[in-house]
């Protein structure tokens, strides 16, 4: 039965569908004799005499109607946006066509054909009738842009205005100048008045800071801040830098500005190095570190006479130190011979003085640098590093008390090479002192001879109770100390990183658990 009733609608289909195709009248007979076909309401352009007939004033029913172009109904006008707003620029021109294609142009130079973007400014986005959006409109978008729709060439000029918002101001002021955001340029020793002032912000609080926010918020012997003022009495090298101003209004975004102030100063040169040790037919590295503006002319020399910068003895590097923002000079001395040996100096010159450092090249150890000291009750352990490529034969160490002029002598024992860095000494020297502040400075002897004295070493000797000592115990550095993630064994649990703490969270969040699924 259901394939009957689909067989009878497909015959009904079929029949309403002959019945259309059918019913359409003819738009021409074919001519049995000739098979020429004609149209029904064909006329001919002669009259009943045989005569043409003219229709020139008629319409031509075969031709399209033509459409009127696209155009304006104002060629220009102008629009204002505030800075920071997003700008709409609409194309809507009259008797516009989905076949009419628009250009926009800012200043002669495109930015869309089309529904194109050609400058791809992430700004810029295409909206409804053919305009363009420009999103946080800055005072460089200012100026000229235009609709052209084509091909009828119908053009439309926006001229767009940004207005400048009124905002707070804050600067600072020198000798009545206004030179915030750039940099003032003083002499070492001159005086400095630096004046905060602020516009359109309500009763702010002026702060002061020095480089990235170092706070100068208390009066010092060097500056002194008195509300909005900044003043420094006598400029040195150590106050160049930059200082901001800060309007504090208690807002999120409180207003500041900057200067940078830059001093000009003669050199200053110094080295931690001078006495350099080193060995036949190695090479040598002397270098100083310069403080300096301007920068200077360096030179080095030997006994006081200038090196042959031209022999292939000699290579002069100079560079700057990011770590303590100075500049250095490096001479190395290339396969050294004992004529080699001696005094050398850098000196450094600039507009506003001159200044050297230096130093001395031997076969000799170098000074001992102090390393570290542990203490146990009186009992005092110094420990030394000591540069020389020889090895050493003789190390001995002065002691004294505080306050008094003769040194006690001990020879050091404990000599043996660094295990890291080859070229360099261990030393280290045990001894039991009394209370009081105690003074102490080594000296070692290789093969070639006696280095220098180190520099004194100053240190307390009391009488400690255990409970003080073992806050003061320097035996093992760091032994109380929690390295981040490591957790010290505990002797009462054997190792078990699991204690009391943890097991009581563990209860709760499987109690939590329970409850949450017995009241679903």
């Amino acid at each position: 039965m259901e394939h009957q009733k689909h067989l009878m609608i497909l015959i009904l289909l079929a029949c309403g569908l002959t019945i259309s195709v059918l019913g359409k009248p003819a738009a021409n007979v074919e001519d049995n004799a000739t098979g020429d076909y004609y149209s029904d309401d064909y006329e001919d352009d002669y009259d009943d005499n045989d005569n043409e007939v003219n229709r020139s004033n008629e319409t031509d029913v075969g031709a399209p109607l033509s459409e009127p172009a696209a155009y304006f109904l104002k060629n220009e006008f102008t629009i204002h946006a505030n800075e920071g707003s997003t700008a709409i620029l609409e194309c809507d021109a009259e008797n516009f066509k989905a076949s009419d294609v628009v250009m926009w142009y800012n200043n002669s130079r495109i930015m869309v054909q089309g529904n194109i973007d050609m400058q791809h400014n992430p700004r810029v986005r295409l909206v409804e009738n053919n305009g363009i959006e420009i999103a946080d409109v800055i005072a460089s978008d200012a100026g000229t842009y235009s609709c052209q729709v084509l091909p009828s060439k119908a053009r439309l000029d926006i001229h767009l205005n940004i207005v400048q918002p009124i905002r707070p101001d804050v600067s600072i002021w020198y000798m009545e100048r206004n030179i915030s955001e750039n940099i003032l340029t003083v002499h070492q020793t001159d005086h400095v008045e630096l004046n905060c002032q602020t516009r359109n912000i309500k009763n702010p609080t002026i702060k002061w800071s020095l480089n990235q926010g170092h706070r100068i918020d208390s009066v010092a012997d060097d500056i002194m801040v008195e509300e909005d003022r900044l003043i420094i009495d006598v400029v040195d090298h150590t106050h160049g830098g930059i200082y901001q101003c800060l309007a504090d209004d208690r807002s999120k975004h409180p207003h500041m500005t900057s200067i940078t102030l830059d001093v000009l100063y003669p050199p200053k040169v110094s080295t931690h190095r001078h006495h350099i040790n080193t060995d036949t037919n190695a090479d040598a590295e002397l270098y100083c570190e310069i403080k300096a503006n301007p920068i200077g002319h360096i030179v080095w020399t030997k006994e006081g006479k200038s090196l042959d910068l031209h022999s292939e003895k000699y290579q002069i590097k100079n560079g700057h130190s990011r770590e303590n923002n100075r500049n250095r000079t490096t001479l190395t001395i290339k396969q050294v011979k004992q004529e080699d040996l001696g005094e050398y100096s850098c000196y450094v010159n600039n507009s506003y003085g001159e200044d050297k450092a230096n130093m001395v090249l031997s076969y000799n150890p170098e000074k001992p640098q102090f390393e570290r000291m542990s203490m146990n009750g009186r009992t005092v352990t110094l420990h030394w590093l000591v540069r020389s490529t020889q090895p050493l034969t003789e190390a001995i160490m002065n002691y004294k008390i505080d306050k008094t002029y003769k040194w006690s002598t001990d020879s050091i024992l404990n000599t043996k090479k660094h295990p890291d860095n080859d070229g360099y000494w261990k030393l280290a020297h045990t001894i039991e002192l009394t209370e009081g502040l105690w003074h102490a400075q080594v000296k070692t002897k290789n093969s070639h001879g006696w280095s220098h004295f180190s520099v004194d070493h100053s240190f307390v000797v009391a009488d400690f109770t255990e409970e003080e000592q073992e806050n003061v115990d320097e035996t093992n550095p760091g032994q109380n100390v929690n390295i981040a993630g490591f957790v010290p064994k505990n002797k009462n649990n054997g190792g078990s990183s699991l204690n009391l703490s943890s097991f009581q969270g563990f209860s709760v969040c499987l109690l939590a658990a329970f409850y949450v699924v017995r009241n679903l």
